[in-house]
């Protein structure tokens, strides 16, 4: 064999070994594609799952929020309700306790009167009685 023949036959030598090793590369590279692939595909998946069950979760506090926010604006007005109940009660109370203040006063001023009215009663049963003592003898 020449040396040009020689030279030829190894530089192709070289160059099946270049394609064989680049071959290999893109085959290994191929695969860490595929395998990339799989696995965004897998993660997209994963995202998709997890903004499903986020957008539920948001439907399902904003749903809760609302109830809540009816069932406050509830308890407000019957608050109030009560509050004006209360305040309506408190004055008919104070009332109360002026119209008894006002009689227990009235009381205190009959009994009094009363007392007054009894030791009047008695001095004048007494001077009947030396009146008529006096009479009969």
């Amino acid at each position: 064999m020449s040396d040009y023949a020689r030279t030829a036959s190894d530089a192709k030598e070289m160059l099946i070994g270049q394609l064989r090793r680049e071959i290999r590369e893109l085959s290994e590279g191929q695969e860490r594609s595929e395998d990339l692939r799989t696995r965004l595909d897998s993660l997209t998946h994963l995202h998709d799952l997890l903004a499903e069950e986020k957008r539920r979760s948001d439907e399902d506090a904003h749903e809760k929020q609302q109830k809540m926010a009816k069932t406050i604006a509830g308890l407000r007005a019957e608050v109030e309700s009560l509050t004006l109940r209360n305040q309506d009660l408190e004055y008919q109370v104070q009332n109360l306790q002026r119209q008894n203040d006002w009689f227990e006063e009235s009381m205190t001023r009959k009994g009094e009167e009363l007392g007054h009215t009894e030791n009047e009663l008695k001095k004048e049963a007494e001077a009947r009685a030396l009146l008529e003592d006096r009479v009969q003898q």
